[in-house]
C-alpha cells in the first residue's frame, strides 16, 4: 500500500513550502529539514497547485480570499432575505453562490484538491526507519574495512550524491 507523502506529514511542513517556493534550492532545503530531496521534489511537483503557490508566496491571496469571503457573506445575507420572504427560488441560488465561494475558499486554502486532481502516495523505502537502521549497521560492521565502507557508502547514497 503507497505510503504518504513525508513533506505533507511534515511538522514543517509550511516552512518548507515557503522555503522551495520563494527559490531555495531543493536539496538545501531537503537537508535543512531532514527529508529525502527526492521526496521534497515529488512533493514540489505532485502536491503545490498554483493556488498553494499563491497562499505561500501571498501573491494577491488576501485579496482573493478577503472577496471570496465577502461573496459568502453577501450571499448568506440574500439567502437569509429570501427565505424570510418565502423566495424559495432566489434562496436556492443563494445557496449556489454560497456552495461555489466556499469551493473556491477551500481550494484557496488547501482544504480542497481541485477537481480531477488526484494525489498518488509513494513509498520511499530510503526514508524507513527500518532501512535507516540497516544501512547504519551495515555501514558500522564494515568499519574495519575503511575502502570497502567507503564503496559502500558511495554506493548507497546513489548516482549525483
Amino acid at each position: 500500500m503507497p505510503g504518504r507523502c513525508v513533506v505533507c506529514n511534515h511538522d514543517d511542513r509550511a516552512a518548507i513550502e515557503r522555503a522551495v517556493v520563494s527559490g531555495a534550492a531543493i536539496r538545501a532545503t531537503a537537508i535543512r529539514y531532514g527529508v529525502d530531496r527526492s521526496s521534497l521534489g515529488r512533493h514540489y511537483r505532485s502536491h503545490l497547485s498554483p493556488a498553494t503557490v499563491a497562499v505561500v508566496t501571498g501573491e494577491r491571496v488576501g485579496t482573493v480570499m478577503r472577496r471570496a469571503e465577502q461573496l459568502v457573506d453577501e450571499a448568506e445575507g440574500i439567502m437569509r432575505d429570501a427565505k424570510a420572504q418565502g423566495r424559495a427560488s432566489l434562496a436556492l441560488s443563494a445557496i449556489r453562490e454560497i456552495r461555489e465561494s466556499l469551493k473556491l475558499l477551500g481550494t484557496l486554502t488547501g482544504e480542497l484538491r481541485p477537481e480531477g486532481s488526484v494525489q498518488v502516495a509513494v513509498v520511499n523505502i530510503a526514508e524507513s526507519k527500518e532501512w535507516q537502521e540497516t544501512k547504519a549497521t551495515l555501514l558500522d560492521a564494515l568499519r574495519a574495512f575503511p575502502e570497502a565502507r567507503a564503496a559502500v557508502a558511495r554506493a548507497l547514497l546513489g548516482p549525483g550524491s
